[in-house]
């Protein structure tokens, strides 16, 4: 009986949630090394045996144009005009996890786009959550072509999200570098049947305990 209250903490603590203790940022490279494939207006984008923790997984990025895609070593662009993103046309960012092995992994968001403006100031790289220019409610960063530091989209963490060249006063040109992503491992859960099975537990060895000390007296008492 002693041992098995003894071990009951240890037992409690294996069923509780842990915290997510490792994340990891990886960077996709968007000027045509690496395992890459260009289709018109698809690009996808492979990084694969990606370790985060205890888990190895393949990330996997699409990127669809408004148009056919164009790339460069200055980055990706839709062709058309100097074959930048120019006003109003887009590219759309989206990430899947394959092959997870050693445990579970969560794709946490995009954090960070690096941009490489050619315009006058002005200009803007507007991200935007449901796809659409005009929903402005949605559209939770600009980037400036004054601004040199990539976009630090972390504070948002979209899982997917648009990208909209803008500028209602000239030309905006500018093409996308690379784009990172955070991913953590996936811990588990205690599921509310291994709770309750627990409280169950606590309480038979709770009452086993109390009856196994009123013998104990009677036994004394005679």
């Amino acid at each position: 009986m002693r041992i098995a209250l003894a071990l009951l903490p240890f037992l409690f603590a294996s069923l509780l949630p842990a915290v997510a203790h490792a994340d990891s940022i990886e960077t996709f490279a968007l000027d045509g090394n690496g395992s890459q494939s260009l289709c018109d207006d698809e690009l996808t984008v492979t990084l694969a045996d990606l370790t985060v923790g205890d888990v190895t997984f393949d990330a996997i990025l699409t990127v669809l144009g408004s148009d056919d895609l164009t790339q460069l070593s200055s980055g990706l662009g839709v062709k058309g005009g100097t074959n930048p993103i120019n006003d109003g046309e887009s590219l759309a960012f989206s990430l899947e996890i394959e092959n997870a092995v050693g445990g579970s992994v969560a794709f946490d968001g995009f954090t960070e786009v690096d941009l490489t403006f050619f315009g006058t100031d002005g200009e803007q790289a507007i991200f935007s959550e449901d796809g659409s220019l005009s929903t402005t409610s949605d559209n939770f960063f600009t980037a400036e072509g004054s601004d040199d530091d990539p976009a630090d989209i972390s504070a948002t963490l979209p899982l997917a999200f648009t990208l909209f060249g803008y500028d209602d006063g000239g030309t905006v040109s500018f093409r996308v570098d690379s784009i990172d992503a955070q991913f953590s491992e996936l811990q588990p859960v205690p599921e509310p049947s291994s709770l309750a099975l627990l409280g169950t537990g606590l309480a038979l060895l709770a009452v086993r305990q109390r009856r196994s000390r009123s013998f104990a007296k009677s036994r004394m008492s005679r």
